[in-house]
């Protein structure tokens, strides 16, 4: 019975992440081919937002059923997705982004606390494992989406037509979703009152670097298809590229989860945050540097994700912090982050020009760097053993 609870749930963790991606690459070529890709940055900004906020009241609710959560998620979630085709509306694209984060908030949420209570009921090398292992359905997921949503785009969608019917088709089946059985029994720990902004120096650290890393990926990561398009690249080939970024993030999935590195977390973090925001400030004296920073972020954008989860999942062995308290301010924290960077990149590389973007972002991911190494590496007082 264990065995096929544990498969029922990987095989929906697996459906909702695969019409989440398709979903995600069909929306962007959407607005970026009717011209209307403000709106999306405005859309993206308004999910986080709403997001963040669901995220700070969803302590609140746990007196519902996990069940009950996580199938109003996927109904409101499928909901913003039919919402998605009217991108000539500043107000439509803004109700649709409210309601697609409060959706996916509830169903992310549930499946993460879901995971790190199945993580604890082993030892912490497989806990660690199973962290990465999320990841790496995630990134497969988003390959596969990509392919399938290339293979659409070139062969079938080349009208605004065909391309609305599969943005719906995706948000019907993400409703749909809510009907299958899924096994979780999801709970938080704590009834205590959930403040917006930590007062305990641990929980700060860890909500001013998942803020960080919200903003970091959210300026570059649902842009990249959007990126190739505007440089003039083809539907055809933006999609090629956009499947070879995916399979990087794959690859660097597979990478982050090798023991030595998850021992090293903090240590990997700061060590990407440096390259990447390296990389990027020097793309202003050529595009060759900026598409290998859009490569190089491709396959070490997972490592903030795993590294920091891995992290925070010691963290909560050795430390006073409960699992409820460690979600709900790293993903309100992330949020926030992923709530801002979108519109920001959106105006600046439409009001102002590309090359302030890539020196802006570079800056952010030193300052991402930075705040790594002095707030976990220079005075870190949580210490813990490495695993064997």
């Amino acid at each position: 019975m264990k065995n096929n609870t544990q498969k029922s749930f990987l095989v929906f963790f697996f459906l909702f992440y695969l019409l989440m991606a398709i979903g995600s690459f069909l929306q962007i070529m959407y607005f970026t081919k009717t011209h209307y890709l403000s709106n999306f940055g405005f859309f993206y900004g308004a999910m986080a937002i709403s997001g963040a906020i669901i995220q700070i009241y969803f302590i609140r609710i746990q007196y519902l059923a996990p069940k009950t959560i996580l199938n109003m998620g996927l109904i409101i979630y499928g909901t913003s997705m039919l919402l998605r085709i009217f991108s000539n509306s500043l107000l439509i694209s803004i109700m649709s982004g409210i309601l697609g984060g409060v959706g996916a908030t509830l169903v992310i949420v549930l499946m993460r606390i879901e995971i790190l209570n199945r993580a604890e009921e082993i030892n912490i090398d497989g806990g660690n494992r199973l962290i990465g292992t999320r990841y790496l359905i995630i990134q497969s997921t988003s390959l596969i989406g990509t392919i399938l949503s290339g293979i659409l785009l070139v062969n079938f969608l080349k009208t605004i037509d065909f391309l609305t019917i599969s943005i719906i088709s995706v948000g019907v089946l993400m409703i749909m979703l809510a009907f299958w059985p899924k096994h979780i029994n999801a709970k938080l720990e704590s009834s205590k009152k959930f403040e917006v902004l930590p007062k305990d120096p641990l929980l700060i650290k860890i909500f001013l670097n998942a803020l960080l890393i919200g903003l970091l990926v959210a300026m570059i990561e649902p842009l990249i298809p959007a990126i190739f398009l505007i440089n003039h690249i083809s539907v055809g080939n933006t999609t090629i590229l956009t499947i070879f970024t995916t399979l990087l993030g794959l690859l660097g999935g597979t990478i982050f989860r090798k023991k030595i590195i998850a021992n090293n977390a903090v240590n990997f973090l700061a060590g990407i945050g440096l390259f990447i925001g390296t990389v990027f400030i020097f793309s202003y004296f050529s595009n060759i540097i900026l598409l290998i920073g859009i490569f190089a972020f491709s396959i070490m954008s997972p490592g903030y994700f795993q590294l920091k989860e891995i992290f925070e999942f010691r963290l909560i062995q050795h430390s006073k912090i409960t699992k409820a308290e460690l979600v709900a301010y790293s993903q309100t924290a992330y949020l926030i982050g992923d709530s801002i960077g979108a519109p920001i990149m959106t105006h600046i590389i439409y009001i102002k020009n590309g090359l302030v973007a890539w020196e802006l972002y570079g800056i952010v991911s030193l300052l991402f760097a930075f705040s790594v190494w002095y707030f976990w590496i220079k005075n870190n007082s949580v210490k813990f053993p490495k695993t064997e």
